[in-house]
């Protein structure tokens, strides 16, 4: 013979509030060690030096050296950027420029090579916006040889190519669009300090047929 019993709707809610209880708890301890587990992957994100893979650009020398003129600026104004090809990047010493003209005038004078291999005359605004994410320079000098008339379409592996392919494509032409991007693809560390710029003796006799210098 089946016995049915009648339970009061208060005592079936209350029979139930710990059973709430237990699921809310669970969810509580679940979200603190999702919080925990991403902080430590933080931490260990900001402390282990992880290689630069460049893929907010596609360009690896070019995301480097922009770190560099980062720690560049944040050490002081910046009097000129010197833009190229590797004819500049290799052949025009930074440092013993900012060296003659700090004699010349009496004062620090600091400029910095933020030259690019493969850059050609359309890929120096995008440089130029690059650098101008890390600080405003005083001047900017163009310094470029002689060269044929521009191909319409961008050759393959060319930099103008990587970077319009890459992640950033979308925001080169636009400086505030284009210092958002950089802000949401930052490393949360930028790792080891980068090295400093070398010039090798060979490339440092190159001469430059043509030079534009733009001031302030």
């Amino acid at each position: 013979m089946d016995t049915q019993i009648a339970l009061d709707p208060e005592d079936a809610r209350k029979a139930a509030r710990p059973l709430r209880m237990g699921k809310g708890v669970l969810a509580l301890v679940a979200a603190a060690c999702f919080a925990a587990v991403a902080a430590i992957g933080y931490a260990i994100i900001s402390i282990v030096p992880l290689p630069g893979y460049a893929a907010w650009t596609g360009v690896r020398p070019l995301e480097s050296k922009l770190a560099r003129l980062e720690t560049f600026c944040a050490a002081g104004d910046v009097d000129a950027l010197a833009f190229g090809s590797s004819i500049v990047d290799f052949g025009f010493s930074a440092e013993t420029f900012s060296t003659l003209m700090t004699r010349r005038l009496g004062r620090p004078y600091r400029v910095f090579n933020f030259a690019t291999g493969g850059a050609e005359p359309r890929t120096l605004p995008k440089l130029y916006r690059f650098a101008r994410t890390a600080c405003k320079p005083k001047a900017v000098f163009v310094i470029a040889p002689a060269e044929q008339r521009l191909r319409e379409e961008l050759a393959k592996g060319s930099p103008d190519h990587a970077l319009e392919a890459a992640p950033v494509g979308p925001a080169l032409h636009d400086q505030r669009l284009l210092a958002l991007d950089k802000a949401l693809w930052s490393r949360p560390s930028s790792g080891p300090r980068p090295p400093r710029e070398t010039c090798s003796s060979s490339a440092a006799t190159a001469t430059f047929p043509r030079a534009w210098i733009r001031t302030r």
